[in-house]
């Protein structure tokens, strides 16, 4: 098995859906590609993709990816038929949009009486783990969480 963050550089030239995966959704096996380099990319690592739809590529990055890479250069290639693009990204150091996301939660819980085990489950946190509720406790103040 691949360890987590063990790559400085991904080279690939993914399906254009010509040839190969011609019956798949380019959309989802993309999505799941950069899904996947999140986890064995390093931080600060680089991606350089070779694809036929650059500005739906670029779209999905943005769309769903934009708080975990950074659109370092794009070049658009111009042949007889399409317009192939390149593009190098860059895998940041963490993930700004779901530590937003989690942050605006963390918020809500003054309002809304959510279960610890929602609330565990969204930090990624073992209900058992007293190391965790404590953190809680010291960066944020009581916690208003309820049992279930």
């Amino acid at each position: 098995a691949v360890e987590i963050t063990t790559f400085d550089c991904i080279v690939t030239n993914l399906p254009w859906g010509m040839q190969t995966a011609r019956n798949l959704n380019l959309s989802d096996l993309y999505e799941k590609f950069f899904r996947q380099s999140w986890y064995v990319v390093r931080p600060g690592g680089k991606i350089v993709i070779f694809v036929l739809h650059g500005m739906l590529t670029l779209q999905l990055i943005r769309s769903k990816f934009a708080g975990r890479f950074r659109i370092l250069h794009t070049r658009v290639i111009k042949t007889k038929n399409s317009l192939p693009s390149i593009l190098v990204l860059e895998r940041c150091p963490q993930d700004d949009l779901y530590l937003e996301l989690k942050r605006q939660i963390w918020e809500f819980n003054d309002y809304v009486n959510m279960p610890a085990s929602i609330f565990h489950a969204i930090h990624g946190w073992d209900n058992d783990n007293n190391e965790n509720n404590n953190q809680l406790d010291n960066n944020f103040g009581t916690t208003a969480l309820t049992t279930d």
